[in-house]
């Protein structure tokens, strides 16, 4: 629709969203709400493709595109297997058509399940090295998982550090035609509404974050007329006890509008880059872990390490 509003100057996409599996505790509800796994690894593609064909938006200046809602990214069972939304190629299509459809913006947000190519070329991509000239206000939330199916956080003790993204099959579309036990499903519908969200990634891995980080961190170079650019993405257990919010050394805050209970913590994770010349500073929401010596060294050309903020 956007390729037909030549003189369109603002996008803003809110509930363009990317179906994450609902964490009911009924197997019916799990049944009739499940995420085919095909289509959306197609509906992916599909976008990223229109967006190539398009290339830099022209006219648009401002972007806000949310791939899902921050309530959805905290109520999940990070236990279960994700599928591997990149298959073949070495990174995400969608992450990378974003980024190249970004490049003439003035503000942009972006909410969803991407990888380091939202900010950086992978390998197996050629053209030219991304630039952003106009570009003042930039905002990404990222989901804990990254499109390949591994994820960017695991366990206090390591739990569900090694998971891997599974092959998308054909078993993995929906039928075209009636099953047995359709009825029976059909019946049982909506008789249990509880959830049991499974949260418990709150420890960053390594390898994954800085993966992102880097790439965010390169962008930032060629952004030279950035105001503000944060990255950052919200990580939640279900626990009452401050405690363990202490010894994981994450932040306590509460987000209005998420649909999250009293009891539940919901912490918030990430960078955020503000401009200013000697001025300029970096803060860190990241409790007790930091960035490694190669990541230092990246984000030290934008701003000098005496002027980060550990928050």
């Amino acid at each position: 629709m956007a390729s037909k509003m030549p003189g369109l100057m603002t996008l803003d996409v809110k509930y363009l969203f990317e179906g994450m599996q609902y964490p009911y505790t009924a197997e019916v509800n799990r049944h009739h709400s499940r995420v085919w796994e095909g289509p959306r690894r197609d509906g992916r593609w599909d976008a990223a493709a229109m967006m190539v064909r398009l290339g830099v938006g022209v006219a648009l200046k401002n972007l806000v595109i949310r791939f899902g809602t921050l309530g959805a990214m905290v109520q999940l069972d990070q236990g279960v297997a994700l599928p591997d939304l990149v298959m073949s190629l070495t990174s995400d299509p969608l992450s990378a058509a974003l980024r190249v459809y970004s490049q003439n913006l003035f503000t942009w947000e972006v909410l969803g399940v991407v990888d380091q190519t939202l900010f950086w070329p992978g390998e197996d991509e050629g053209g030219s090295m991304p630039f952003w000239p106009r570009l003042r206000i930039l905002k990404v939330i990222f989901h804990s998982a990254a499109p390949s199916g591994r994820w960017y956080f695991e366990g206090p003790k390591g739990e569900g550090r090694t998971d891997e993204g599974f092959k998308i099959e054909d078993r993995h579309y929906p039928p075209v035609e009636k099953q047995e036990g359709d009825d029976e499903w059909d019946d049982q519908s909506g008789q249990y509404e509880n959830t049991s969200p499974n949260m418990f990634r709150t420890k960053p891995i390594d390898g994954e974050v800085e993966s992102l980080l880097g790439a965010f961190a390169k962008a930032l170079d060629v952004m030279p007329v950035l105001e503000s650019g944060e990255l950052f993405t919200f990580l939640h257990f279900e626990s009452s006890d401050e405690s363990c919010v202490r010894s994981l050394g994450l932040e306590r805050i509460r987000v209005p509008r998420m649909g999250i209970l009293s009891w539940d913590i919901v912490c918030r994770w990430g960078l955020r880059f503000v401009a200013g010349e000697a001025d300029a500073r970096l803060e860190w929401h990241v409790g007790k872990w930091r960035p490694s010596r190669d990541l230092v060294r990246l984000l030290s050309r934008m701003v000098p390490e005496e002027q980060w903020i550990y928050m």
